[in-house]
Protein backbone atom coordinates (compact mmCIF):
# COMPACT_ATOMS: atom_id res chain seq x y z
CA UNK A 1 0.00 0.00 0.00
CA UNK A 2 1.14 3.19 -1.08
CA UNK A 3 0.49 6.72 0.42
CA UNK A 4 -0.15 9.90 -2.37
CA UNK A 5 1.60 12.81 -0.67
CA UNK A 6 0.30 15.07 -2.90
CA UNK A 7 -3.48 14.03 -2.26
CA UNK A 8 -2.43 14.14 1.63
CA UNK A 9 -1.48 17.29 1.29
CA UNK A 10 -4.67 18.87 -0.43
CA UNK A 11 -6.56 17.11 2.09
CA UNK A 12 -4.36 19.07 4.84
CA UNK A 13 -4.94 22.36 3.10
CA UNK A 14 -8.65 22.11 2.68
CA UNK A 15 -9.19 20.97 6.47
CA UNK A 16 -7.22 23.89 7.22
CA UNK A 17 -9.24 26.25 5.31
CA UNK A 18 -12.47 25.01 6.94
CA UNK A 19 -11.01 25.00 10.52
CA UNK A 20 -11.29 28.80 10.99
CA UNK A 21 -14.85 29.22 9.70
CA UNK A 22 -16.19 25.95 12.23
CA UNK A 23 -13.87 28.20 14.65
CA UNK A 24 -14.89 31.19 14.52
CA UNK A 25 -18.50 31.95 11.98
CA UNK A 26 -18.89 35.01 11.44
CA UNK A 27 -15.85 36.70 12.82
CA UNK A 28 -14.13 34.53 9.96
CA UNK A 29 -16.15 36.48 7.58
CA UNK A 30 -15.35 40.14 9.00
CA UNK A 31 -11.51 39.65 9.13
CA UNK A 32 -11.74 38.32 5.82
CA UNK A 33 -13.65 41.63 4.89
CA UNK A 34 -10.96 43.27 6.36
CA UNK A 35 -8.19 41.74 4.57
CA UNK A 36 -9.69 42.47 1.10
CA UNK A 37 -10.30 46.28 2.01
CA UNK A 38 -6.83 46.64 3.40
CA UNK A 39 -5.42 44.79 0.15
CA UNK A 40 -7.74 47.09 -1.96
CA UNK A 41 -6.63 50.26 -0.19
CA UNK A 42 -2.79 49.29 -0.66
CA UNK A 43 -3.26 48.55 -4.31
CA UNK A 44 -4.79 52.39 -4.73
CA UNK A 45 -1.66 53.56 -2.94
CA UNK A 46 0.51 51.64 -4.91
CA UNK A 47 -0.97 52.78 -8.59
CA UNK A 48 -0.80 55.78 -7.33
CA UNK A 49 2.79 55.99 -6.42
CA UNK A 50 3.51 54.53 -9.78
CA UNK A 51 1.48 57.24 -11.52
CA UNK A 52 3.74 59.88 -9.91
CA UNK A 53 6.83 57.94 -10.42
CA UNK A 54 5.89 57.47 -14.49
CA UNK A 55 5.20 61.29 -14.64
CA UNK A 56 8.71 61.77 -13.27
CA UNK A 57 10.20 59.66 -15.74
CA UNK A 58 8.33 61.42 -18.96
CA UNK A 59 8.30 64.76 -18.10
CA UNK A 60 5.99 67.42 -19.14
CA UNK A 61 6.88 68.75 -22.75
CA UNK A 62 8.94 72.18 -23.42
CA UNK A 63 5.30 73.86 -24.67
CA UNK A 64 4.01 72.57 -21.46
CA UNK A 65 6.27 73.93 -19.57
CA UNK A 66 6.81 77.52 -21.06
CA UNK A 67 2.94 78.23 -20.77
CA UNK A 68 3.71 77.68 -17.18
CA UNK A 69 6.58 80.63 -17.72
CA UNK A 70 4.12 82.38 -19.59
CA UNK A 71 1.76 82.87 -16.86
CA UNK A 72 4.02 82.94 -14.30
CA UNK A 73 5.49 86.03 -16.43
CA UNK A 74 1.49 86.87 -16.31
CA UNK A 75 0.94 86.70 -12.57
CA UNK A 76 4.38 88.99 -12.74
CA UNK A 77 6.49 86.67 -11.00
CA UNK A 78 9.04 86.75 -13.34
CA UNK A 79 10.09 89.65 -15.37
CA UNK A 80 10.22 89.98 -19.52
CA UNK A 81 14.08 89.36 -19.67
CA UNK A 82 13.57 86.04 -17.79
CA UNK A 83 10.84 85.09 -19.85
CA UNK A 84 12.81 85.67 -23.50
CA UNK A 85 15.53 83.50 -21.95
CA UNK A 86 13.33 80.82 -20.99
CA UNK A 87 11.40 81.17 -24.46
CA UNK A 88 14.70 81.02 -26.52
CA UNK A 89 15.73 77.81 -24.44
CA UNK A 90 12.15 75.79 -24.84
CA UNK A 91 11.26 77.76 -28.02
CA UNK A 92 10.23 74.39 -30.76
CA UNK A 93 12.57 74.57 -33.68
CA UNK A 94 16.30 72.72 -33.45
CA UNK A 95 18.24 72.94 -30.49
CA UNK A 96 20.96 75.49 -30.03
CA UNK A 97 24.01 74.13 -30.65
CA UNK A 98 26.22 72.77 -27.35
CA UNK A 99 29.51 74.26 -26.14
CA UNK A 100 32.56 72.63 -27.76
CA UNK A 101 34.92 71.26 -24.97
CA UNK A 102 38.45 72.70 -24.98
CA UNK A 103 40.55 70.19 -27.24
CA UNK A 104 43.49 69.84 -24.74
CA UNK A 105 45.84 67.70 -26.68
CA UNK A 106 45.55 69.29 -29.87
CA UNK A 107 47.19 73.19 -27.89
CA UNK A 108 49.48 70.56 -26.06
CA UNK A 109 50.68 69.28 -29.30
CA UNK A 110 50.78 71.80 -31.40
Amino acid sequence: MTIDFGLMGGLVILIAAAEPKRLYGSAYYAGLAVVVVVVLIAAIGFYRVWLEVREEEEPDSPDVVLESFRRAHAAGEIDDQELERVTRVLAPGPFPPRPQKPDVLADDLG
